[in-house]
């Protein structure tokens, strides 16, 4: 069973194959690879868990992407990836704007409490 986080893909192994240290470390370089190589490749196909944006964000929060320049903005539906706490134990997610195609315009580090569920796709 493949289970596929946005950019990285990690396989369940039965017990019996478990993993040596280095093909841990191998799988995690595969994994900065792919999300350092896919961030511009954003497949609309892929159904990743989406929310709406509920608040403003600080720029220090934000990189944009794209050399349109489009910050974040309130109500934008962001694709979301990888979960976090911050300094203090709050969870955060690390979330993308999608383009029109396979890009995205940029990517943020939200809290959780700044989102709400996004409408169903389409």
């Amino acid at each position: 069973m493949l289970w596929s986080v946005p950019f990285c893909f990690l396989e369940i192994l039965p017990l019996g194959n478990a993993l040596s240290i280095g093909d841990g470390i191998l799988m995690m370089q595969l994994c900065q690879f792919n999300r350092a190589n896919a961030i511009s490749r954003v497949d609309p196909t892929v159904r990743s868990p989406r929310a709406r944006l509920l608040a403003e964000l600080p720029a220090k929060r934000y990189r944009l992407l794209s050399g349109l320049g489009r910050a974040p903005r309130i109500g934008d539906i962001l694709v979301l990836d990888q979960g976090f706490t911050d300094e203090n134990g709050l969870p955060m997610v690390l979330a993308y704007f999608p383009d029109i195609g396979y890009g995205s315009l940029y990517e943020a580090e939200v809290y959780e409490s700044e989102l709400e569920d996004a409408p169903p796709f389409a």
